[in-house]
């Protein structure tokens, strides 16, 4: 029975398969090590637990993806050696062949070609020139060559081979693990790597009367290894890894002038892109805008230490594929305010701001923001993350929660609150300049006074927050404000005060405080 196939030329795929030899008579036994355990940061590092089970006084295991220095351990019931090396293993693959050598295969055969403007041609195959230019097929008309490059496809009577088997040496990254005992025993092997990592997400859905849900979940992306039921465990804190980025000297690749300058880099000032994302994605915010409950937060289950472990159970996992895992569902009571934050005309270090300038705290942006307060209701702390809102299923905004421990405030903006008309506006009492003199040097002062307008054009009532920052003494204030001086105008030229006022504000109705205070400059 003629069996026929056709080969597109053109571009064709052939899937490798490796089969390795079996080991020679007397070298260690060669076993698996699984991973059994996954401690994960945010920042793309992971703690990696292999499970060994050692029958014998030398085993061989593959698979240890480049150990941090200084965190692989091993623990076992007797004492157990570790020898780095890259082992030499002879493998069969299937090695694709290229058009020209299938061609060459299919000399002195019948053949039927399909050129690329759709003539056809057949007859026996001669061959291919030397240079590869030319298919000489002869037939009963006589001897004819075609442009390689202008056949799409070709038929013949025989089943053609597109792969051919070769005999390679692979160099595998191998660890050979030596025991005294020669005693069965259980050999856990863990060490920091790169290469698995989470990003959790929260959804707060705002129901009527205040009352509303909080969901959590979390996208694990495994890029290191192909994973079996390996239990997950979700980290989020902010510790210190000095030497993240330094491979070990154990790891086969690594040099002493590779472990030595990276050595070198490894300060605590200096934090490469993944390490300085954790840093911004963990760190208590500056909550200038709303106060931080980080300092004074109650005691969490994570022991002595604020590094939380959350169990997030046991997973199959493939190398390259992501998992969504659900963590935390609750109900909430929440409250809305506007927020309007109007920011200091100098900066921390006392010099004035150009127009259009960035305040140091991002959050002290001019714009009127809707936002809700309501506290974590989760038995463990809300950690750094995307906050989407939602109300009746309809997307109203997402912001970016900050560490809370459990039954702690969160505040977090929804969007611009467009139909709240707010004006600050500040000028100089004239007749108050006059030349001072401080530390040997001349400077002007002077007072200025200031007012804070709010309208609301909305059709409900509102609480309205408004947060100012200034740099100056403070004379006088109307309205009531929370008073307080910041820490960085204490070894300035002026002080630094904040003023908060909060009010409910009538649908129509408007609001508007003054304050005066000195300057010098």
């Amino acid at each position: 029975m003629k069996h026929t196939l056709r080969i597109l030329l053109a571009a064709f795929c052939v899937f490798c398969l490796s089969a390795p030899r079996a080991s020679a008579a007397g070298e260690p036994t060669v076993v698996k090590a699984p991973i059994v355990r996954v401690d994960m940061f945010k920042n793309g590092f992971a703690v990696i637990t292999h499970e060994v089970a050692a029958a014998s006084t030398q085993i061989l295991i593959d698979g240890l993806h480049n150990p941090a220095h200084g965190t692989m351990w091993v623990q076992s019931q007797a004492p157990v050696s570790m020898k780095f090396f890259n082992r030499e293993e002879k493998e069969f693959k299937d090695t694709p062949l290229s058009s020209m050598e299938i061609l060459e295969s299919l000399k002195g055969q019948w053949v039927e070609i399909t050129l690329a403007n759709e003539d056809m041609a057949e007859g026996v195959l001669k061959g291919v020139t030397s240079d590869g230019a030319f298919v000489v097929l002869e037939s009963e008309e006589g001897t004819e060559l075609y442009k390689a490059a202008d056949i799409s496809g070709l038929y013949a009577d025989k089943k053609i081979r597109a792969s051919e088997s070769k005999e390679t040496t692979a160099r595998k990254p191998s660890v050979l693990l030596t025991s005294g005992s020669g005693k069965q025993q259980k050999v856990m092997i863990s060490y920091l790597t790169r290469g698995i990592s989470w990003a959790p997400s929260y959804r707060l859905d705002l129901f009527d009367k205040n009352k509303g849900r909080l969901q959590m979940n979390t996208v694990v992306r495994n890029e290191l290894a192909d994973m079996d039921n390996a239990e997950f465990f979700l980290i989020s804190g902010f510790p210190s890894i000095k030497f993240k980025d330094v491979s070990s000297p154990a790891n086969a690749n690594t040099s002493w002038s590779q472990f030595f300058s990276a050595l070198s880099g490894s300060s605590y000032s200096s934090y490469p892109g993944a390490m300085a994302q954790q840093m911004v994605m963990n760190a208590p915010r500056s909550m200038d805008f709303a106060e931080s409950s980080a300092f004074d937060a109650p005691d969490v289950p994570t022991g002595d230490f604020d590094v939380h472990y959350m169990p997030a159970g046991k997973h199959s996992l493939e190398l390259n594929q992501a998992l969504v895992l659900p963590l935390g569902d609750e109900s909430i009571s929440y409250e809305r305010v506007i927020e309007w934050n109007i920011a200091d005309n100098a900066d921390a270090y006392g010099n004035f701001r150009k127009p259009g300038s960035i305040p140091d705290d991002i959050e002290l942006m001019q714009d009127v923001w809707d936002a809700v307060k309501f506290k974590n209701p989760f038995k463990f702390p809300m950690t750094t993350a995307a906050i989407s809102m939602y109300q009746n299923n309809a997307f109203l905004g997402q912001s970016q929660s900050s560490w809370t421990a459990p039954g702690q405030e969160v505040f977090t903006r929804i969007t611009k609150a467009m139909n709240v008309k707010v004006d600050h506006t500040e000028s100089e009492i004239q007749g108050k300049r006059e030349d001072v003199r401080i530390s040997g040097s001349t400077y002007t002062k002077t007072q200025v006074k200031a007012t804070v307008t709010v309208k609301n054009n909305r059709g409900r009532k509102d609480k309205i927050i408004i947060r100012r920052h200034f740099s100056g003494r403070l004379l006088e204030v109307t309205g009531s404000p929370e008073k307080a001086l910041l820490p960085e105008g204490a070894t300035r030229l002026n002080e630094r005060n904040k003023l908060v006022w909060e009010t409910e504000l009538d649908p129509g109705k408007e609001v508007q405080y003054t304050y005066t205070y000195e300057i010098v400059f």
